[in-house]
């Protein structure tokens, strides 16, 4: 929670910085600054969900999780129904949900189990997950630059609508990503006791994720129309369409969560970083050969295109890990 704080900190203060430079006509600094303290709050958010992983309470896990998406769709649906329409505003909200919702779980867990500061702690800790937090900006590149690149070569209309077929698509990836925070940890388990098992897990693990993935690309290409036409009105038909294209994301999404499962469980999270990086590089250098060709129908395809690079990249170092399993097994046997 220290290192969240203190990073959080540097986060906002360099956030607020770009805000008083940036081209206003693009994003304002009241969208920069809301935006910048959601994600601190997620991510304050997420030590709650990795203290019930930690302490095997699943249960919990799942029910914080869903509960908090409820309450962000909820305040997203009370503020349409009270006539908000600017941007500022939709990001105010969720960064108010999100810290009333992270500011109360913490507190409930520190009134029942308590908190211990252990600053020797501190250091091995940024250490160790400096890997993991390298993947989660690089998934942020490949997941969110692509809007901030729509609004600058585009205009904040086409970033207007494209960002909401992006955000709903976020939402919907939450079911994978629900179901990822409980097979990862149970993976490293499976790997650390009974490695002569792992195999069959992953492999089992990658069929139930497809399915996952496939339900859910059929269910959003079906409701995406009505979905957004519910959320946004009828001047919004592009994002449905846009919705659809970006769909086949939900498959490959949902392989690379398992193939992550399966990597961070044998150690090759750096690895994984490695292989983030290329298609991050790939994904911003591409959005600015595509979109001025192909506009927004571009980087949706662009995005599709990244996730799929993903997935053949972790497959590559899955067959890698095999191989050196498999010499080791051999030379064992000799």
């Amino acid at each position: 929670m220290c290192v969240k704080g203190g990073m959080g900190i540097l986060w906002m203060s360099v956030i607020w910085i770009i805000s008083l430079i940036w081209e206003h006509n693009i994003f304002t600094p009241q969208v920069m600054v809301w935006g910048a303290l959601a994600v601190w709050f997620e991510e304050l958010l997420s030590l709650v969900w990795t203290f019930f992983k930690a302490t095997l309470r699943n249960h919990m896990t799942f029910l914080t999780m869903a509960g908090f998406q409820v309450a962000i769709l909820g305040t997203y649906l009370g503020a349409i129904w009270q006539g908000v329409q600017t941007v500022e505003a939709f990001f105010f909200v969720r960064a108010s949900t999100t810290g009333i919702v992270a500011l109360l779980l913490l507190v409930w867990i520190a009134y029942r189990e308590g908190f211990h500061l252990v600053p020797q702690a501190i250091w091995s800790s940024v250490r160790s997950a400096l890997p993991f937090g390298l993947s989660m900006f690089l998934s942020l590149i490949y997941g969110r630059a692509d809007i901030t690149i729509v609004a600058t070569l585009l205009g904040r209309e086409a970033a207007g609508l494209y960002g909401p077929a992006v955000s709903l698509l976020t939402t919907l990836l939450l079911v994978p990503m629900s179901v990822y925070s409980v097979t990862m940890p149970f993976l490293s388990g499976v790997y650390r006791e009974t490695p002569d098992g792992f195999s069959g897990k992953v492999l089992r693990s990658l069929w139930w994720y497809s399915a996952l993935g496939i339900s859910l690309m059929v269910v959003t290409v079906w409701i995406a129309q009505p979905l957004v036409q519910l959320l946004y009105g009828q001047s919004y038909q592009i994002t449905s369409w846009l919705l659809r294209l970006l769909s086949p994301i939900f498959f490959f999404r949902s392989l690379t969560l398992a193939l992550s499962s399966a990597l961070v469980a044998v150690g090759y999270q750096k690895l994984r970083v490695r292989v983030q990086f290329l298609v991050a590089l790939l994904n911003v250098i591409g959005n600015f050969l595509v979109i001025p060709r192909f506009h927004l129908a571009g980087v949706a395809l662009l995005y599709v295109i990244s996730e799929a690079l993903l997935v053949a990249g972790y497959g590559l170092l899955i067959l890698q890990w095999c191989a050196v399993k498999s010499k080791m097994f051999r030379v064992k046997a000799v």
